[in-house]
């Protein structure tokens, strides 16, 4: 029986950010539903190097917190911080310094289905759900928005067409 071994999520992030300086081509699995119908659990994740100088609202990023690396979509940047989210979580993370990321996700392979986020049909999704997750925070934290069913039959209807393109074999 082979004994496993827990490596810390500092060292991991530190590995990864040595690789993508190196200029290697560096994959991530997925670990969670926070960013579905985009990204499952199971799936991978390409990863670039990115100067924080470069990054823009809507990105997806991946970064080191003080408890885990996570993978989430840029709302607001600072000088000095970046603020992100999930597309299926609808509170905000807490705000990361630049220090904190690790890259840019410009890639899914869901199986054999490869999906480039920036170009084609790929950043035409990815736009489209940044798109909805905005409007969904912005009526989320609005009184008015109550009514449960009507959120939930919007965003079948935007989660189903993703998935559609999502699942395309491009």
């Amino acid at each position: 029986m082979t004994e496993q071994i827990a490596i810390p999520h500092s060292t991991i992030a530190q590995m990864l950010r040595r690789s993508l300086r190196e200029q290697q081509y560096v994959l991530a699995s997925v670990t969670s539903g926070s960013m579905r119908p985009l990204f499952e659990i199971g799936d991978q994740i390409g990863l670039t190097s990115v100067p924080p100088a470069k990054l823009h609202v809507g990105d997806i990023i991946t970064f080191e917190t003080t408890q885990e690396i996570q993978t989430h979509r840029i709302t607001t940047i600072t000088p000095t911080h970046i603020i992100t989210r999930g597309d299926r979580v609808i509170q905000f993370d807490a705000p990361i310094q630049h220090e904190q990321l690790i890259g840019r996700v410009v890639m899914r392979r869901r199986g054999d289905n490869i999906l480039d986020l920036r170009q084609g049909e790929g950043k035409w999704l990815n736009r489209q759900l940044h798109q909805l997750a905005e409007q969904e925070a912005v009526h989320f934290t609005r009184r008015y928005w109550k009514s449960r069913p009507m959120r939930g039959f919007i965003h079948r209807i935007y989660t189903l067409r993703a998935q559609q393109i999502a699942d395309r074999k491009i």
